[in-house]
């Protein structure tokens, strides 16, 4: 509501990138991807940031957060369905069933609050379904990464990556943007955005 996406992409990844960096600093650990595997980390820097992140800041501005809550709920349906297609996952009964089951969930939640297609919100629930099949993929494509090099080399390689990435994009925004009317509780919102979500969680 107070600060538009792009700022508010850059400035969250932003945030969380230093935050990893430094522990990747205070850790002492150097995070080196074989050749191979450095086309891969661009682009799951690249789903990370700026699709994932500024997608789904976007679509939430322009919609609802129970439609973003719904929406999300998919997540993992679309990472199990786009594992089949690639090959990289199999469909057995027990993950079958644990899908049916959340669809279930989502639907009952549907009928009992609804999402709202309302068109000034259309575009919102578009955005945020893109940003929903890029975090799926993003978790399709990472997980043999993080096999290879372990969960917190990869993430924090990612976000520094698609922090670098935004920058061209959310530097102007930055540069325009008015610090003067942001208050304690904004930055305490970033804070936790950035080091809550993005780091501890």
């Amino acid at each position: 509501r107070d600060i538009e996406p792009v700022t508010l992409t850059m400035l969250r990844s932003a945030m969380a990138a230093a935050g990893l960096l430094l522990i990747l600093l205070v850790r002492g650990r150097k995070v080196a991807f074989s050749k191979e595997h450095r086309n891969r980390m661009l682009v799951l820097s690249l789903l990370a940031i700026p699709m994932n992140q500024f997608l789904f800041l976007s679509g939430i501005k322009r919609s609802t957060a129970s439609n973003a809550a719904l929406l999300y709920g998919t997540t993992p349906a679309v990472v199990l369905a786009l594992g089949y297609f690639s090959r990289r996952e199999q469909i057995s009964v027990k993950k079958g069933v644990g899908v049916l089951i959340a669809f279930a969930g989502l639907l009952l939640d549907l009928f009992e609050r609804g999402i709202d297609f309302h068109s000034d919100y259309f575009l919102g629930n578009l955005l945020l379904v893109a940003a929903v099949v890029a975090w799926a993929l993003y978790t399709v494509l990472g997980r043999p990464m993080i096999r290879e090099y372990g969960a917190f080399p990869v993430s924090a390689a990612t976000m520094i990556a698609g922090t670098v990435m935004f920058l061209p994009i959310g530097t102007v925004e930055l540069i325009r943007f008015p610090f003067e009317a942001l208050t304690q509780t904004h930055w305490l919102g970033l804070l936790y955005l950035s080091l809550g979500t993005s780091i501890v969680a």
